[in-house]
């Protein structure tokens, strides 16, 4: 999504640079995106029995890695 936003703005005639700054900053749809993967894996993390332990270091890995993903972009 940010690439597309940066995409946009270098049709419109935008430098590289100037493109870039102003299209990472539109991060709304990167923060919605985050919130809707976060929230399809934390009912992984949630389940019990056989399939919730098999799952739950998956599940948290996915999770935490996303929202890193998210703070560092």
């Amino acid at each position: 999504m940010v690439l597309e936003n940066i995409t946009r703005h270098l049709d419109a005639g935008k430098p590289p640079l100037e493109a870039t700054l102003i299209g990472s900053k539109e991060s709304l749809h990167v923060l919605s995106m985050t919130v809707s993967l976060v929230a399809v894996f934390v009912p992984i993390l949630l389940m019990g029995g056989l399939v919730g332990r098999l799952f739950r270091e998956f599940s948290m890995t996915i999770t935490v890695a996303i929202v890193i993903s998210l703070v560092f972009r």
